[in-house]
């Protein structure tokens, strides 16, 4: 299980913290014109996890900034 928690300094960035198996990881998301550019620094004990985490941003973002079906 993770916890996490979201903070966001102004309207264009959201600053996260996630812990997990006992590291934490920190991160934002800046929102652009035309993209939204998410940032985590991943600790070294979870650097091999890299592509797949940056795999499933990918995939997961889209998926969350599709418009609603129906």
């Amino acid at each position: 299980m993770a916890e996490v928690s979201a903070s966001w300094p102004n309207d264009d960035r959201m600053v996260l913290a996630i812990s997990a198996m006992g590291q934490t990881m920190e991160g934002h998301v800046d929102i652009e014109e035309d993209r939204l550019l998410f940032t985590l620094e991943l600790p070294f004990m979870l650097s091999f996890a890299e592509p797949m985490v940056a795999s499933m941003v990918r995939d997961q973002g889209q998926h969350l900034l599709a418009p609603p079906k129906g």
